[in-house]
């Protein structure tokens, strides 16, 4: 279902977005900040500008998705 990624960073924290498509806006977007420098936690879900899940860890954020995920090609 995902066609294509990005990955940005900024002072304090870095950001891996998931792309449909390479010409929309992300479908998600996992935000990972420096320790202690978020309230919210470490690691967060956001998707269309609204926040999904916050989390101390990065699989307690990526838990919200059903099915396991894996690489389908290198």
């Amino acid at each position: 279902e995902w066609k294509d990624y990005a990955i940005d960073q900024g002072r304090g924290m870095s950001a891996f977005s998931i792309f449909r498509n390479s010409s929309t806006r992300p479908a998600y977007t996992v935000f990972k900040f420096a320790p202690g420098t978020h309230r919210l936690g470490d690691y967060v879900l956001g998707s269309g500008g609204n926040l999904i899940k916050r989390g101390r860890t990065l699989a307690e954020v990526l838990s919200i998705f059903e099915r396991k995920l894996k690489l389908v090609s290198r």
